[in-house]
């Protein structure tokens, strides 16, 4: 502005924001901001505020999990992502559980369920990547599917489905 410096003004409207007091044309005007200014740093926090909302996802189909798990599949060691849902069957959080070697991941059931205590979880949904593309299940990932169903039941939180992923697509663990 002509009376104060980039540097002044920044530091008058951050000062505004984290008291909470709104930013309003009214007192960008008063910090001697112009209209297309006020408007530019308006617009910017408002997006800044949409950005920062939450938004809730449902599943409706693997494919949405396959497209929300896609940043796995290209990792040359396997993965384990897990979806947290609430009794709605929104999205509360997506985690890559554990990161192992070529073709294993070392977890426990324990590990899976630790965000329950703190989260309303009623449901999971599982996928891992196979580094090799082969969307087969071997006997292991079968077994460790069966071990989280058991552990959910017992818990009462439902293992929805659990998904072998590679760049080319993905299959689903019968269990």
């Amino acid at each position: 502005t002509r009376t104060a410096s980039v540097h002044i003004a920044a530091q008058k409207i951050a000062k505004l924001v984290r008291k909470n007091e709104g930013v309003n044309r009214e007192k960008l005007k008063q910090i001697g901001i112009g209209p297309s200014k006020t408007a530019q740093i308006l617009a910017a926090l408002e997006l800044g505020k949409r950005l920062g909302k939450e938004r809730t996802h449902s599943f409706t189909s693997a494919e949405q999990v396959f497209a929300f798990s896609y940043d796995i599949t290209q990792s040359k060691k396997e993965s384990l992502l897990c979806f947290y849902l609430n009794a709605r069957g929104d999205l509360l959080k997506k985690e890559v559980l554990a990161v192992g070697v070529l073709n294993r991941v070392n977890i426990t059931p324990s590990e899976i369920f630790s965000v329950i205590k703190d989260q309303p979880v009623a449901s999971i949904i599982l996928v891992h990547n196979h580094p090799s593309g082969n969307l087969e299940a071997s006997d292991d990932d079968i077994l460790f599917t069966k071990r989280i169903k058991a552990a959910g039941d017992i818990l009462g939180v439902k293992l929805l489905d659990h998904l072998i992923i590679s760049p080319d697509g993905w299959s689903r663990i019968e269990f």
